[in-house]
């Protein structure tokens, strides 16, 4: 038996009486739409849009105060999804409007059971807030910190901090809400809180000179070395840890190993300078 992947109460409010399935979206005229699955309730005049969170779970939207009735959706050959009521009119499927804010990056990184979580936006208009929300599955989740928007025109720059505990594999997501009450969704990100980080070396391919260290040991140094086991640079780090920006000397165009350590663990990459 296949569970069904979303149902809702028999109310009027936040449910309904009457499912009317729908389709997924894939028109062209609105792609903030695109992926959503549109299906709504034939009585209660409730519709919702679903979609995967990326692990596994999925994220719905509900909106309410639409036209009863709703029989049944259908589809152009380009995509443009329509609804039609049992009185014979027809609806055409279209976003309006959407909240206010670009959300660009949002990301994790544990630390020692900590999980540090930063987002950034490139535009904020008239959001109240962010509700950072965790999960242990990707499917339940619960509202464990919030944050207030700044509504900076050119975007803003976020971060928080939550205490994971013993626990393996973590899920977050950001709920962003309106000043008006409308509510939007982040992507779901996956974290394993217990895994230590690995040393990371990045770019692979440099264009600016500039290499870019990451660790949560004590590292100690950097050696770029040719293919041939030739040394052309070493740096002495003494210790540090977290992000280090080294900048390299001028080096001949070419493939080359990059190898950092830390006493106890050595890592060669391959990098390439252009």
């Amino acid at each position: 038996y296949v569970f069904p992947i979303f149902d809702y109460p028999h109310n009027g409010s936040t449910g309904g009486f009457s499912v009317t399935g729908g389709n997924v979206y894939r028109g062209p005229a609105y792609p903030l739409l695109t992926g959503y699955y549109i299906c709504a309730d034939y009585i209660s005049g409730n519709i919702w849009k679903i979609r995967p969170n990326g692990v596994g779970g999925w994220n719905v939207f509900q909106q309410s105060g639409l036209p009863g009735n709703i029989a049944g959706f259908g589809e152009a050959e380009n995509g443009t999804l329509y609804a039609v009521s049992l009185g014979g009119t027809i609806y055409l499927v279209e976003a309006t409007a959407s909240l206010p804010v670009r959300l660009i990056e949002f990301t994790a990184q544990a630390r020692n059971n900590i999980i540090d979580l930063k987002w950034q936006t490139n535009f904020e208009e008239q959001v109240s807030s962010f509700e950072v929300e965790f999960s242990k599955d990707g499917k339940e989740f619960a509202v464990v910190g919030k944050m207030m928007a700044t509504n900076q025109l050119l975007g803003g720059k976020y971060s928080f901090t939550h205490r994971a505990g013993n626990e393996s594999n973590l899920f977050y997501r950001l709920k962003i809400i309106g000043q008006n009450g409308e509510t939007e969704f982040s992507k779901t990100i996956q974290i394993n809180s217990s895994a230590p980080n690995a040393l990371r070396i990045y770019p692979s391919i440099i264009q600016q000179r500039l290499l870019v260290l990451e660790t949560s040991k004590a590292l100690n140094s950097l050696t770029i070395l040719g293919m041939d086991g030739k040394q052309f640079f070493s740096y002495q780090i003494g210790g540090r840890q977290g992000i280090i920006t080294v900048a390299l000397p001028a080096l001949l165009p070419g493939v080359y190993l990059a190898k950092m350590g830390t006493g106890k663990e050595i890592k060669i990459q391959k990098i390439v300078i252009q």
